[in-house]
């Protein structure tokens, strides 16, 4: 009966939407088809509600977006597959917690930290009201898309309930992520990102469409990887572990994210101290750095940054012919030559900084400082940089709050846990994570669903656990 009530429930939504984004559709035939298909997933993840959470798994990295019109005028609204999995799992949770009779929330850490920050972002509108800049509706959108994985977690915690299913979702999304990193190899071994511009290789995206966020999902993976080879101890998993730590070591290279490669080191560093194996995972560190060592493109793209030359400009598109303008603005940070992206993150700070000063409180309003343009591009290249403009000190107070809450509860359960999966995977989330946010020094990677998505499911896979194992121990509160 209740999957009845879910099936007509559904039905009744598609009509509706079918009917308000008809002429789109007429335009769009794809997404007929992605509907049709969508649909069928959907009657059968109605009877299996795990089926809908592993698809989901893999929907992440290979979703596409449609557009299905506009909002308030310019503001574009756009429709991506994963959104429409989110929307399944959001009806098939439904129907599990009515044939479970389960309640739909289990208290955990991480709750009040993820209010305290949905809190800020929602202030932070007041003054995007007040002073009639930016635009809500498209800024809503985007802090409705930041949260729907932060729903996914919720759902996670409360449904994952046994060992074997912890296991299962991990794995799965660990395979997901090598699946991107084989589509990324392809690329690099058929020539699709290489000879565009005097023979340099640029950088491979797989389906990201930005090398950052895909290099900082890698760093994110590669310690989770380390983490479970350092604790396996079948040769057999190992030697894949292995395989898959080097291939995505490799990719990660050629994503030529150069935050990113500051970020996996940290990443291992956080790893070395958390499992009191320095020596091993700096072994691995140096195996994974092999890359760097051995490939031309990778050498030439880190020594850009400070060691610059028009010759080197011209290698990697950037440089424009206007060579003078260009020292004249590096020589005016304290006469260091720094490449064209790293100035333009410093140019784009200077903006920032008087805005922050007159905004220091509550900010400018979430995503208003991006649409405005206040930095005169549509990116801060920093995370840090548009969080304290957009929400203030509240908004990044309660960003560290959000992030001392992960760490430290997953790298307590790490210590404390006796099972050795559950503490390579919260060891592994701990040193991703950290790796992810010195990436975000230079990069606002954390806002994209293609991070964000994997991000929160495996911290809903890890806290699960974590509940389980307490429990197990009889002593979860």
């Amino acid at each position: 009966m209740a999957q009845l009530f879910g099936m007509i429930l559904v039905v009744l939504a598609m009509l509706g939407l079918g009917i308000y984004i008809g002429p789109t559709v007429i335009e769009n035939p794809q997404i007929i088809i992605g509907t049709a298909v969508g649909g069928f997933v959907l009657l059968l993840a109605l009877t299996r509600f795990n089926l809908a959470l592993m698809f989901l798994l893999f929907i992440i990295p290979f979703s596409v977006q449609f557009n299905l019109g506009y909002l308030t005028g310019k503001t574009p609204i756009d429709f991506s597959v994963d959104d429409f999995f989110i929307i399944c799992v959001a009806f098939t949770w439904l129907v599990y917690l009515t044939k479970s009779r389960k309640p739909p929330y289990v208290a955990n850490s991480m709750t009040w930290p993820f209010v305290a920050y949905f809190s800020a972002s929602l202030i932070s509108f007041i003054p995007m009201v007040a002073s009639g800049k930016g635009n809500i509706a498209l800024s809503m959108l985007h802090l409705i898309k930041w949260y729907e994985y932060v729903f996914v977690y919720f759902v996670l915690v409360r449904t994952l309930e046994s060992r074997e299913q912890i296991v299962k979702f991990a794995v799965l999304q660990i395979i997901s992520s090598v699946m991107i990193t084989l589509f990324q190899f392809f690329q690099i071994l058929t020539g699709f990102a290489r000879g565009q511009t005097s023979g340099f290789a640029h950088s491979a995206m797989a389906t990201f469409g930005s090398n950052g966020i895909l290099g900082a999902y890698y760093v994110f993976f590669l310690s989770i990887i380390i983490s479970f080879i350092v604790t396996a101890k079948s040769p057999k998993y190992r030697l894949w572990l292995f395989a898959s730590a080097g291939l995505m070591a490799f990719t990660l290279f050629y994503t030529f994210a150069r935050s990113a490669y500051l970020g996996m080191v940290v990443a291992f560093i956080v790893l070395g101290f958390l499992h009191r194996k320095m020596m091993a995972i700096f072994s691995l560190l140096l195996l994974c750095m092999l890359p760097a060592v051995s490939s031309k493109a990778v050498n030439q793209r880190i020594s850009m940054t400070t060691n610059l030359n028009a010759r080197a400009l011209q290698r990697v598109g950037h440089f424009n012919g206007n060579r003078n303008a260009f020292y004249k603005m590096a020589q005016s940070s304290g006469g260091i030559t720094l490449d064209e992206s790293s100035m333009e993150r410093l140019k784009a700070w200077r903006r920032a900084k008087q805005v922050i000063y007159d905004n220091l409180f509550i900010g400018t309003g979430y995503w208003s400082g991006r649409f405005v343009g206040i930095f005169g591009m549509t990116t801060a290249h920093s995370f840090y940089v548009t969080t304290i403009l957009e929400l203030g000190i509240v908004g990044l107070g309660s960003f560290i709050w959000l992030s001392w809450a992960l760490i430290f509860n997953a790298a307590i359960f790490g210590d404390k846990t006796r099972d050795s999966f559950y503490c390579a995977i919260s060891r592994g989330l701990v040193a991703g994570y950290v790796g992810i946010l010195v990436h975000c020094v230079f990069g606002e990677t954390f806002e994209d669903f293609r991070l964000t998505g994997p991000l929160w499911m495996m911290c809903g896979i890890v806290f699960a656990a974590k509940r389980i194992d307490e429990e197990a121990r009889g002593i979860y509160r």
